[in-house]
Order: structure tokens, then C-alpha cells, then sequence
């Protein structure tokens, strides 16, 4: 789980994540991913448990002591798979202490075992390394961290003398693309640094896989790498293309059977889970609390919900929509199809929100 990282920022000419970009045009992949959310644990918690995360604010504020049963859980009662969290932080940022066992995920491996803000170099290495010692299947989720803010010369300067192992993060030179200047809120002197740190995080990838590829292992794994999250306003916010860059992740997934292939028009974190049980053949019916699609499912349903403190964006094939759930205000922002019955969306959709926020709040994700 990528920290931050955005499509426009991997599309960028040139990328600063060649690796990245390559893996995406070479794999399965998705034509628009999203998140569901616009903060970190809410994208673990989507990924892990398939379900979107509370519209007001981070789960681990509020629901830390509810119940959950999740991708982990059920790997080890289905497949006997050992789960571990790979992440350069203190265990109690988000409450990951407290939400990561109850997720299912039974080893942690956070602060003091890495330095905080470790490189992700380090740590994927680390992962690499662990994974060539095991004998059993493994679940294995790293976060990273490198990429997140902030992004400027002062961070890449503290990071190169404290990541020693790792090479130098170097300033992206580059012209910037002026449409991408003319319309995000930031200014030059913070998109240089983030797409230098972007591209840290590339050679960090590329190493993983090398070491994968030593220790016999891309044949015998599946990795599915995306992004938590959107990074930075795009302006103006009626522009269809400024949502796009605004809101559109990486996601890929590397298979030991190479396949170049779009699974579908729109997916999100909710699906990860269920295309994970998909890939292992599991059989059984999936959890209630799973309300996610397989990525190879004929009856995926090409939608996605983000849910941004109180903020909701919910897209499909047909229209975009923004909202508010907090005063369950709605407007049509696109229609992309002009012989739908737009008028039955906006209620559906606001009781949509408010009975996920309610099955949440009523702690009705356990078993």
C-alpha cells in the first residue's frame, strides 16, 4: 500500500516511477481505481475488511472497540496463511496496536524493529528477506512511508543521511507538465520533492522484485500494489479531467501467470479482499460484511463511494456525484449518460451512506 501516490503522478513524462508504470502496462490492472476514503487506516481497513470506512472521520477514532472479521481472520481459518504488517511507525499511530490484531493480523512488525520513517527501501528488503526464510504460506502487508509529506529539499536532505543503506533520494529535474502546474493548488517548489520521493519509492519496488526474483519467489506470489489515498486538490473542481488526476491511484497486480489486462472500468479498496479469495479459489460463500467485488467477477458492478470527512464522491459508468453526509446534500457534478434516470441516484445514494455509517456504528462486522 503506496502512501500518497497518484496516476497522474506515474504518468507523468518522465515518470518518475518507470518501474511502477511498467508493471501497471505489463499486469492486470484496473482503468479507474479509486480510494474510498481520503486517510491511511481507512484504506486498510477497506482493503482488509471490504467495507467502506465511516464517513465523519478515521475508524481508529471511533470504533477501535468494535468486532471485526477480515481478509487475515479468514486466511488463517481457510488456508492456515500467517499474516504480517510490515510499517516504519510507532504501532499506536491510528491505534494499529489495537486494530491490526482485531483485523486478524497476527505479527506486527512497526517501531522500534524499524527506525520511524525508515526508508521503504529498507523495509521491503527486510520483507524480501523474511519471506525466503518461511516455510508456510504467507499474507504479508507493507505500508509505506517514504513518499508521504511533507515534500521539500529539507525532508530529502534529513532522509539521505539517515537512510544510509538505501540510495540518495535525488531531486526530480524535469520539466513539470504546465497543465499540472496551472491547475493543482500546490506550488512547483513542493511537486519537485514529491515526485523525487515518488521515485525513491520506485527503486524501492524494483528492489523488492529483484530480490523476489534471487530468492525463487515470483512464481510462488501474488502482489497487488495500489495507493491509500489522493493527494492535493485539483482546481477547478467542475473539471472532469482535474477529478480524474485529483482522485485516480496506480493499482496493479502481479501474477506468476504474466497477463496484460484491464479487469474492469472502475474498482476501489473494497474489491482487494474478494479478488485475493477469488485468486485462491475459495469456494464458500464470502463474509456478510464483505461488499466487495472480485476484480474477475462477470458482475462486478464498476462503481466506487469515497467517503472524506463527511465529503462523499460516489462514480460509475453513468454519472459523478459529490455530497455531503453529514447535511445529506447531493448534486449531480457529471452525467455520462443522458438516458439514465439520474433523479432515483441521490436518494439511493444517501441511504446507502447513512446504513453503511449505521452497520459501523452498530458494530456489525464481526462474525
Amino acid at each position: 500500500q503506496l502512501e500518497s501516490i497518484t496516476s497522474w503522478a506515474v504518468n507523468h513524462e518522465p515518470s518518475p516511477m518507470p518501474f511502477l508504470k511498467k508493471l501497471i502496462t505489463e499486469n492486470y490492472t484496473v482503468q479507474n481505481f479509486f480510494a474510498n476514503s481520503c486517510e491511511t487506516i481507512k484504506a486498510e481497513f477497506s482493503s482488509l475488511c471490504s467495507f467502506y470506512p465511516s464517513s465523519p472521520g478515521p475508524i481508529s477514532e471511533f470504533y477501535t472497540n468494535n468486532n471485526y472479521y477480515c481478509l487475515p481472520e479468514l486466511l488463517k481459518n481457510e488456508f492456515n496463511y500467517e499474516s504480517h504488517i510490515y510499517h516504519a511507525n510507532s504501532n499506536k499511530f491510528w491505534e494499529r496496536n489495537i486494530l491490526s490484531p482485531k483485523w486478524g493480523i497476527q505479527n506486527n512488525h512497526f517501531s522500534p524493529e524499524f527506525q520511524v520513517r525508515e526508508s521503504d527501501y529498507q523495509v521491503l528488503e527486510r520483507l524480501a528477506n523474511d519471506l525466503s526464510t518461511r516455510k508456510e504460506p504467507s499474507f504479508n502487508y507493507f505500508i509505506s512511508f517514504t513518499s508521504h509529506s511533507p515534500h521539500n529539499q529539507l525532508y530529502i536532505d534529513n532522509y539521505n543521511l539517515e537512510n544510509g543503506n538505501s540510495p540518495d533520494i535525488k531531486l526530480y529535474n524535469p520539466p513539470i507538465n504546465p497543465n499540472i502546474l496551472k491547475n493543482i493548488e500546490i506550488k512547483e517548489k513542493t511537486i519537485r520533492p514529491y515526485l523525487s520521493q515518488l521515485a525513491a519509492v520506485d527503486q524501492s519496488l524494483e528492489h523488492f522484485f529483484y530480490k523476489l526474483k534471487k530468492y525463487n519467489l515470483l512464481n510462488k506470489s501474488i502482489i497487488i500494489i495500489y495507493s491509500d489515498h489522493r493527494y492535493y486538490k485539483f482546481l477547478p473542481d467542475d473539471k472532469l479531467e482535474n477529478f480524474y488526476n485529483y482522485n485516480k491511484l496506480p493499482f496493479v497486480m502481479v501474477l506468476p501467470e504474466k497477463n496484460k489486462i484491464k479487469l474492469q472500468n472502475i474498482a476501489s479498496h473494497i474489491d482487494i479482499a474478494p479478488t485475493i479469495l477469488d485468486l485462491l479459489k475459495y469456494k464458500k460463500k464470502l463474509p456478510t460484511n464483505f461488499i466487495g467485488t472480485s476484480l474477475f467477477s462477470p458482475n462486478h458492478p464498476n462503481y466506487e463511494i469515497n467517503k472524506c470527512l463527511n465529503q462523499i464522491i460516489y462514480i460509475d459508468n453513468n454519472i459523478l456525484i459529490k455530497g455531503n453526509a453529514e447535511n445529506t446534500m447531493y448534486n449531480i457534478s457529471h452525467l455520462f449518460n443522458k438516458d439514465i434516470n439520474f433523479y432515483s441516484y441521490i436518494p439511493a445514494l444517501s441511504e446507502y451512506i447513512e446504513l453503511s455509517d449505521k452497520i459501523l456504528k452498530e458494530n456489525k462486522l464481526g462474525k
